[in-house]
């Protein structure tokens, strides 16, 4: 619910309470960005790597770069996607966000914000996004400036 306008120097300043927990948001140079009242910015990083198997970048990278469209307009920022130069692992994906918080990510997981065409559209684009991919794991990191 959002629960007040406050202004840092950004235009679209809000505070949004979740729990006992004030979040802050500001749009800046078109990306939604997460504040805190006293500290600044306060962002979690969420790295998606996924191992495809050999052959198998191209059609990944297309379904990533389709799941990005939706989650910017869905309101949730723009992702970043490459793909290794040189790498741990032969045919790596990476895909990089930012999240407010784990609970907004989790919000983002389930599906929130989406509309019910989003979501089959999501469904349409990841279908079969299993036979691209041998492996893959996610990061967490908390950005620190």
């Amino acid at each position: 619910m959002l629960v007040g306008t406050l202004s840092y120097g950004l235009s679209d300043v809000n505070r949004l309470t979740v729990g006992s927990s004030d979040l802050y948001f500001g749009r800046l140079s078109g990306q939604y960005e997460s504040l805190h009242p006293t500290r600044g910015r306060v962002v979690l990083l969420i790295r998606e790597i996924m191992y495809c198997k050999p052959g198998k970048v191209r059609p990944m990278v297309d379904k990533f770069l389709a799941m990005s469209k939706l989650n910017e307009k869905a309101g949730f920022g723009k992702m970043r996607v490459m793909t290794d130069f040189c790498a741990e692992h032969y045919w790596t994906i990476v895909s990089e966000f930012e999240v407010p918080s784990m609970q907004a990510f989790e919000k983002m997981m389930q599906g929130e914000g989406f509309t019910p065409e989003m979501t089959k559209e999501f469904e349409k684009v990841m279908d079969g996004y299993h036979d691209l991919v041998e492996s893959g794991r996610r990061e967490v990191f908390k950005i620190e400036g």
